[in-house]
């Protein structure tokens, strides 16, 4: 077995059934697996599995564990040289996964490799970068990386003055489609399971790169990503689980004193949330359960925030 394509299926039917179709038309060349880890679906997703996709393994979960362990879990089962980790929301395209594989079969140094990611109307995603810092952070805590996406500066955690358009050795490639030789990852404990979701790509990546391996990013190899997949309109869960697992992150690998100071620029993220963009949002008359669900993460995040501060209450 060449590959193990892991997928995390949660209430995502309508995405997952043009993925593995995807996959069934467009790889060829490699022997491979699907494994659908899927964190307890009420949708039909596992029915239509069973139903239509009979050759895809099936791990079910009685409640939704997140991406780090439900991963783990579809590690475990899987027989690939390499694993693939791929979001239910994307589409394989041709011969995408054969030029990963060939990059690292020839790249014996290189362990984890990205693809570039497109938009469904086929403009680039950003999906590579540099390891977080402080300064990535405030920029990003700011938003004035959303607001200056392509400076070298504001955008420089996802090399926003970059074309992505040639071969290039980076710091992280995004989870969203991230292949890495199973004998490694299993080296490295897979994911980190304290972290539920967001940042867990780039704390494996991180540990990569502790252990001497190189990630490298394929412009070669195309998937499209429907960014964002269910979470688009509910963004209570992102936000909020960002906040937890950056800092977690850089608890885990950076001095003690810079967690504060994450803190600190995550406290002014809300206040300038706060102050400017719920305002704005409301007066621009933006879908309503979309403003609801970015006031209830960063309401969830100041308290998380607030507590985490208070002697005793470490998390």
């Amino acid at each position: 077995m060449d590959i193990s394509i892991i997928i995390i299926n949660t209430n995502e039917k309508h995405f997952l059934e043009p993925l593995l179709n995807s996959i069934k038309e467009n790889v060829q060349r490699v022997a491979y697996e699907v494994i659908v880890v899927d964190n307890n679906s009420t949708d039909g997703s596992r029915e239509m599995l069973k139903d239509r996709f009979r050759d895809v393994k099936s791990v079910e979960m009685d409640h939704n564990a997140g991406f780090s362990k439900a991963n783990n879990r579809g590690a475990q089962v899987a027989k690939g040289k390499y694993l693939l980790i791929l979001n239910p929301d994307a589409i394989v395209c041709e011969n995408a996964l054969e030029k990963m594989y060939d990059f690292l079969e020839k790249e014996r140094s290189v362990a984890v490799v990205g693809c570039k990611l497109l938009n469904p109307d086929g403009t680039l995603q950003r999906s590579c970068g540099i390891f977080p810092n402080l300064q990535t952070e405030f920029f990003i805590r700011t938003f004035f990386n959303r607001l200056f996406p392509k400076s070298k500066l504001a955008g420089a955690y996802q090399l926003g003055s970059w074309d992505y358009s040639t071969v290039a050795e980076v710091d992280w490639v995004t989870g969203a489609c991230l292949m890495i030789r199973k004998e490694l990852f299993d080296q490295l404990g897979g994911f980190d399971e304290q972290m539920y979701m967001y940042y867990e790509d780039v704390d494996l990546c991180y540990r990569v790169w502790r252990s001497g391996g190189k990630i490298y990013f394929l412009p070669d190899a195309a998937v499209y990503h429907y960014l964002g997949g269910s979470w688009r309109k509910n963004r209570q869960i992102p936000i909020f689980n960002g906040c937890k697992s950056s800092l977690y992150f850089f608890r885990k690998h950076y001095q003690s004193w810079k967690a504060p100071v994450l803190k600190l620029l995550m406290m002014l993220e809300i206040l300038v949330f706060y102050i400017l963009f719920l305002p704005f949002s409301i007066l621009s008359r933006e879908n309503i359960a979309v403003v609801k669900s970015r006031l209830k993460g960063y309401n969830s995040s100041l308290k998380y925030l607030i507590k985490d501060s208070i002697p005793g209450n470490l998390t």
